[in-house]
């Protein structure tokens, strides 16, 4: 935090974006940072043993409906910083973030004061992002954040914060670092380079396929290379040729399945019996 005082997590429902938040808190703590959970509009949707090791640990769990907690706990490091006392550095995550900034443009979907107490949250958030204490840090978490939703005193805060996209791939959550344009669209490289891998690769069925194709040629060349022989017949090269070259595309096939996460031979079970044996 101390290079980004500002981080925006991102990713669409399911992908791991309260995964994150919460081991970010977890490291946080165990640098001797003090922590802030803070999910008003949604709660917060991990796991009771989860919640109460973060709350053993330190962290304040705010929760579902809890938005006059938070404008307090906001209230109070303000104050806190303003006599400048002593503390260690103070990390807040809002979890849920997208939901908060929605029922700010859209009062007509929540009550007034519901609606009252949302906009005096973003108040305090505007002060803090105005202000840049360097001893507090802010971690927003939402689906689909961009620059367009948040306030116009965030411009600042967006641009020189750190962006991660977090989304759930073959059943772990991957975590891609953004980068900013000109225009303050956020790109991942990372993940642009590995979906142009996978474009690239076949999927495991296709590629079952292939080599089940593969294993017949083969014991159709090799049958005919046989009975040529027992024939007598010497001039063989084309058959052997043709061997040699499915054995090396049949080892294409097995290192792109070895590139294949969460790969098992049984799913190719039309392939040459060869052909699992890994190199």
């Amino acid at each position: 935090m101390d290079a980004h005082p500002v981080c925006f997590i991102t990713g669409n429902s399911g992908d791991g974006k309260t995964w994150l938040c919460t081991r970010m808190a977890e490291e946080a703590i165990q640098a001797g940072a003090t922590v802030i959970l803070a999910d008003p509009v949604k709660g917060w949707d991990i796991g009771e043993p989860r919640l109460r090791r973060l709350e053993r640990a330190g962290a304040a769990i705010i929760g579902r409906g809890e938005y006059d907690r938070l404008i307090a706990k906001l209230d109070e490091i303000l104050a806190a910083n303003i006599v400048v006392e002593p503390a260690p550095p103070l990390i807040i995550m809002v979890d849920d973030f997208s939901s908060l900034l929605w029922l700010l443009q859209h009062p007509e979907d929540t009550t007034p004061g519901m609606h009252v107490r949302i906009r005096q949250i973003m108040r305090r958030f505007d002060v803090f992002m105005r202000a840049g204490l360097l001893d507090v840090g802010f971690v927003f978490s939402g689906q689909r954040i961009e620059k367009s939703m948040l306030p116009a005193a965030w411009k600042e805060a967006w641009e020189a914060g750190a962006h991660l996209l977090s989304m759930r791939i073959n059943g772990t959550y991957e975590v891609f670092t953004g980068r900013l344009d000109n225009s303050g669209t956020v790109s991942y490289p990372e993940l642009e380079q590995l979906r142009d891998r996978q474009a690239y690769r076949m999927d495991v069925y296709t590629l079952c396929m292939v080599m089940a194709r593969i294993s017949g040629e083969m014991d159709r060349q090799q049958t005919i290379l046989a009975n040529r022989q027992r024939m007598g017949v010497n001039d063989n090269a084309l058959h052997v040729g043709a061997i040699t070259m499915l054995e090396r595309l049949n080892a294409w096939c097995l290192h792109q399945l070895d590139q294949t996460d969460a790969y098992s031979p049984s799913e190719c079970p039309g392939a040459h019996a060869d052909d699992r044996r890994r190199p």
